[in-house]
C-alpha cells in the first residue's frame, strides 16, 4: 500500500486538508474562543457532520495536529 500524503490549502475560515487517495477534510476555526475542529468532507457542504476533533486554544498548531489525524483517518493518530 502507498504512503499517504497530505495537503493543506488556505480557506476563508481555515484549511482544507486532502489526501493523496483524494480524502477532504475541512479545519474549521471558532474564531470566538480559538479553537478548531476537524471535519470529515469538502468545504461549503453542510456542516451536519459531527467533527472529528476539536483542537482547543493549549494546541499551538493546529494545521500540523490535523494532518496527522487526517493520515491516520479511520484510526485515531499514536501518540
Amino acid at each position: 500500500m502507498p504512503r499517504l500524503t497530505v495537503g493543506a490549502e488556505r480557506k476563508a475560515q481555515g484549511y482544507t486538508l486532502r489526501r493523496s487517495d483524494e480524502l477532504e477534510f475541512q479545519l474549521i476555526w471558532d474564531q470566538r474562543n480559538g479553537c478548531a475542529t476537524l471535519f470529515r468532507g469538502r468545504y461549503g457542504t453542510p456542516r451536519s457532520l459531527a467533527g472529528i476533533v476539536e483542537f482547543d486554544v493549549s494546541v499551538p498548531d493546529k494545521v500540523r495536529a490535523a494532518e496527522r489525524w487526517v493520515l491516520a483517518w479511520p484510526d485515531r493518530p499514536e501518540d
